[in-house]
C-alpha cells in the first residue's frame, strides 16, 4: 500500500499593484503581486513593457512570503504598461499571466482579466519547476525570448 501523498492546488493571485486597468499618477517604482501562497523563486519571471515594447524591469523578482515584487527603471516613461508575469506554483506547476495599467496622463489601456493557470487559454503548459529552468536557460542561449534578459 502506498502511502497517502496531500494534493496542492496552484497559486491563485488575489491582487496586482497597480490594479489590472488602472491609472496612475507616475510610473511605479515597483510592481506587485499578491498570492494566496507563497509561490516558488525558481524561474520567477516579471516582465514591465512599456508602449514601445521596451521591458522596464529592474533586477531580479523579490518573492518574500505570498508577495511578489519587480523593481521598475527608475526612468520608465509615462504611458501605457503590460505586466506579464510567470512564477513556479507552490506546488511546483508554472501559472502566469498579463494585466495593463496606464502611467502618468495616457490614454488608458484596456482591462485585461488577470491570466493564470485554469482560467485563461494563455496560460503555461504547467510544467514542474526543474523543467521551468532548464526551459528558460534553453530558450535564452538559443533565441531571444520574452523570458530573456535584454543585453
Amino acid at each position: 500500500m502506498l502511502p497517502a501523498i496531500a494534493a496542492q492546488a496552484h497559486n491563485s493571485i488575489e491582487s496586482t499593484d497597480p490594479a489590472n486597468g488602472s491609472v496612475v499618477g507616475t510610473v511605479p517604482a515597483d510592481i506587485g503581486l499578491t498570492f494566496d501562497h507563497t509561490p516558488l523563486a525558481i524561474g520567477s519571471l516579471v516582465r514591465v513593457v512599456d508602449a514601445t515594447g521596451v521591458d522596464r524591469a529592474d533586477g531580479p523578482v523579490m518573492i518574500v512570503d505570498n508577495h511578489v515584487r519587480q523593481a521598475v527603471k527608475a526612468d520608465a516613461p509615462e504611458g501605457n504598461y503590460t505586466v506579464t508575469w510567470r512564477i513556479a506554483s507552490a506546488d511546483g506547476h508554472a501559472i502566469e499571466g498579463t494585466f495593463t495599467f496606464t502611467a502618468g496622463t495616457g490614454s488608458p489601456t484596456a482591462s485585461l482579466p488577470v491570466a493564470q493557470a485554469g482560467n485563461s487559454p494563455s496560460t503555461g503548459t504547467a510544467l514542474p519547476t526543474g523543467m521551468i529552468a532548464a526551459g528558460a536557460v534553453r530558450s535564452c542561449s538559443s533565441s531571444r525570448s520574452w523570458a530573456c534578459p535584454s543585453p
